[in-house]
């Protein structure tokens, strides 16, 4: 039996500043980007005693995707997506994507 101790992860102060408060800002870049998270994070827990929504959160995600879909046009303000890679271990795109959306003219 492994049993892991996330509270002690999440509130290690060598990696978070301030672990007792709760900081957006800790995922942000100084222009205000939200980056990848590269810290010990377990948002829903681990173990017998982890959250019992994570199944319902994960499985919400693609319906709410679904909804965006239906309920929005998406564009691009250039017209064309600039698909060349970045450099980085996960292939970025060179040119962020500046996607555009505007509720659908369907009626739906």
């Amino acid at each position: 039996m492994v049993l892991v101790n996330a509270w002690a992860i999440h509130h290690d102060s060598d990696v978070w500043n301030a672990p007792e408060e709760f900081r957006p800002e800790s995922f942000m870049d100084d222009a205000g980007v939200v980056t990848a998270v590269t810290t010990p994070m377990m948002p829903f827990g681990l173990g017998q005693r982890r959250c019992p929504g994570e199944g319902l959160a994960t499985r919400i995600v693609g319906l709410m995707v679904a909804v965006l879909v239906q309920c929005f046009e998406c564009g691009t303000e250039a017209g064309a997506v600039d698909m060349a890679e970045g450099g980085g271990l996960s292939m970025p795109m060179a040119t962020p994507l500046v996607a555009v959306c505007r509720p659908s003219s369907s009626g739906v």
